[in-house]
């Protein structure tokens, strides 16, 4: 009996490398992928936090007549002060601990005088202030912290931080610029954004951990050659992007293009909070009372023509709520006084009727349902020498026939 030669088979050393170096670029390209997708879902959960927060702060808007101010972001979640804003009563006042209270690159929504610049106050998200009254479902503390593990920066106009439910701020005093990497405002009118949420992403330059740790590298050495900046503003000069976002120096902020490239980083994400007024009058029901408020940053006078206040008004106003049918059928009789004595029918205001004045006269007001009309008197008047000169563009007549001029520069 013959016995046959086995055979044995299997891989060499050489094989079994090439092997391992395939699998290798295999498990690379993977885990890049992985890395990709998780980063970009932190990106994603990330702006859901912002968005919650950022409802938060308009409906504490809504509320309040205000905004809140920042929160300290030194403070650890177990600190009692932990996420409970820090206002000050005026600009005259020291910051408080732990805020940055700054007025570079912010516009003077006032027109004051000494045309100083508003401020700008810039910490955290105070989540302990925003969850103690009601409103967003399950709105917690933990919504001031970004998918990185660090705090959610906010800053905002501090005279919007001024107001109360009857006398809230007013909407166009936003005095934040936001600008993208180019220099370039995104913000229109430039400089009127209300408050702005930032997130400083993967590589949490500048941000303070969720322990209330300042993480650093908010230092332009660490990320590319900066070039001499203009006082307030290192957009577009050589510093990278995002460091406006953390140093806390001025009230512009930066929203640009990620990018990863060492002179030009950007991983930030930034929120803008901006409410347009459409309407010269708004309304807002407190505690069952109903506030009308004017949102013009000017006066306005009703039987004056110098108003010293928001509305200032002199006489008598009564307004209602509602026209009702009486109980009887009949038809309604319009707005009344007190006593019910005198109405004015809507059907006098808004029917076919021309009940205009005769030739050579103005309507100055109503009364009982008649039009009130004055004769135009022979008008003469000049406007004040000024620089630069101002032109009569026009004028007013009150009620006692007096003329007051308009003028206005060319």
């Amino acid at each position: 009996m013959q016995r046959g030669n086995v055979k044995s088979y299997g891989f060499t050393l050489l094989e079994m490398a090439i092997i391992l170096i395939i699998m290798g670029f295999f498990m690379a390209a993977i885990a890049q992928v992985y890395a990709s997708y998780y980063g970009n879902m932190k990106y994603q959960q990330t702006e859901e936090k912002m968005k919650t927060v950022d409802v938060k702060v308009r409906e504490f808007f809504g509320l309040f007549g205000r905004y809140p101010c920042p929160a300290d972001p030194n403070l650890p979640p177990d600190d009692p002060d932990f996420g409970l804003e820090l206002c000050r009563p005026a600009v005259t006042d020291p910051c408080p601990t732990g805020l940055f209270c700054q007025n570079l690159v912010t516009r003077d929504t006032l027109g004051d005088a000494d045309a100083d610049p508003d401020f700008v106050m810039i910490g955290a998200v105070p989540v302990r202030t925003l969850s103690e009254f009601d409103g967003i479902a399950d709105f917690s503390e933990n919504a001031g912290v970004d998918d990185f593990g660090s705090k959610l920066r906010y800053g905002v106009t501090e005279l919007m931080t001024r107001g109360t439910p009857a006398s809230p701020a007013n909407f166009q005093m936003g005095a934040i610029d936001v600008r993208d990497e180019n220099n370039r405002s995104i913000v229109l009118p430039e400089q009127t954004a209300h408050f702005v949420i930032v997130s400083h992403g993967e590589n949490r330059k500048g941000a303070y951990a969720a322990s209330g740790d300042d993480l650093g590298g908010c230092d332009f050495l660490v990320m590319g050659v900066p070039t001499t900046a203009p006082a307030g503003n290192s957009v577009g000069t050589g510093f990278p992007p995002e460091l406006e976002n953390c140093d806390d120096d001025d009230g512009l902020f930066v929203s640009a293009l990620r990018s990863q490239e060492e002179d030009n980083y950007f991983d930030d994400i930034v929120y803008i909070g901006s409410i347009g007024a459409t309407n010269l009058w708004r309304t807002m029901t407190v505690a069952g009372n109903r506030f009308l408020y004017n949102t013009n940053l000017g006066n306005v006078g009703v039987g004056t023509t110098t108003p010293t206040a928001s509305l200032h008004v002199e006489g008598s106003l009564m307004a209602e709520e509602s026209i009702e049918v009486p109980e009887d059928g009949t038809p309604d009789t319009g707005y009344c006084d007190p006593a019910g004595d005198f109405c004015v029918k809507p059907s006098f205001l808004g029917g076919t009727a021309d009940p205009g004045c005769p030739a050579g006269q103005v309507a100055t007001g109503i009364s009982e349902n008649t039009l009130l009309c004055t004769t135009i008197p022979p008008v003469s008047f000049t406007c004040p020498v000024t620089a630069p000169p101002s032109y009569a563009t026009g004028f007013r007549l009150n009620q006692s026939g007096v003329v007051t001029p308009i003028c206005s520069p060319l």
